[in-house]
């Protein structure tokens, strides 16, 4: 490898110096560490995912007005949106997510989906998840599919070209253990 030399050092009658990192006579490099990552990295802020679940629960009663107030669709109130957001949280913390189980919700749909969303730094709009949301929600109804609010995940200010999603991991487990989730 070869390196810029400032003349701190080395050989200063060349502006390269050729010499390995770590070989006789260079100083060690210091660890860079880069970001630090936490269970938290990535999630969307609260105030993002109250607006994601409203999102999500208004636009699911006008495409699935049959599942309107039942428990795959439930009445977009305060406390129920708080509680969607608690619940994207918690899988997003821990990593995992629970087969959604629509009980006595009549199955009007063909098959179930996932919906990953992403925006990749902090300068994007974090609204942009709420639109693609949209996106992905009138598409699934026009192929029959039903995204469950358990089937839904995303990452916030996260470059595509990491492999740390949080979102983006979940959702690929979901799609692995497609008997268990009843995906398609």
């Amino acid at each position: 490898m070869t390196g810029f030399n400032n003349g701190a050092g080395g050989d200063s009658s060349s502006p390269f110096n050729p010499k390995l990192p770590g070989s006789s006579g260079d100083a060690p490099r210091p660890h860079r560490r880069g970001r630090v990552q936490s269970a938290d990295f990535g999630m969307p802020e609260r105030q993002g995912l109250l607006d994601l679940a409203r999102t999500y629960l208004t636009n699911q009663a006008r495409l699935w007005p049959e599942l309107a107030g039942t428990p795959a669709v439930p009445v977009a109130d305060a406390a129920t949106i708080a509680a969607m957001a608690d619940d994207f949280e918690r899988r997003f913390r821990q990593q995992q997510a629970k087969p959604f189980h629509p009980g006595v919700t009549p199955k009007v749909w063909t098959d179930l989906g996932v919906a990953y969303l992403r925006f990749s730094d902090e300068n994007s709009n974090p609204r942009s998840l709420d639109q693609q949301l949209l996106n992905v929600l009138n598409r699934a109804r026009r192929d029959g599919v039903f995204v469950p609010w358990h089937y839904v995940l995303a990452d916030a200010a996260v470059s595509g070209t990491l492999a740390c999603r949080r979102g983006y991991t979940i959702a690929k487990s979901i799609v692995e253990r497609r008997e268990e989730f009843g995906v398609s």
